[in-house]
């Protein structure tokens, strides 16, 4: 893929910066933008890439190192 230094399957430790409009979080690795399903704004978490594409790639968490303040447990 070029330009972007990630690989598919690596596991990295950053960050989530912020939220996208479809509630992903957004997190920046080796300069890549990183998307993550189920991550919050201000979580440090262990990330693994699944999918690079030409301007970003997708992550899933794989442990979150530091919750936000703003993650809950669910009411069972």
């Amino acid at each position: 893929m070029g330009l972007i230094p990630l690989k598919i399957d690596e596991i990295y430790e950053t960050k989530i910066l912020r939220l996208n409009n479809e509630g992903e979080g957004i997190a920046k690795v080796s300069g890549v933008i990183v998307f993550i399903k189920n991550a919050l704004k201000g979580e440090f978490a262990k990330i693994k890439i699944k999918e690079i594409k030409k301007n970003y790639a997708v992550g899933e968490i794989i442990e979150i190192i530091e919750n936000s303040n703003e993650r809950i447990k669910p009411i069972i």
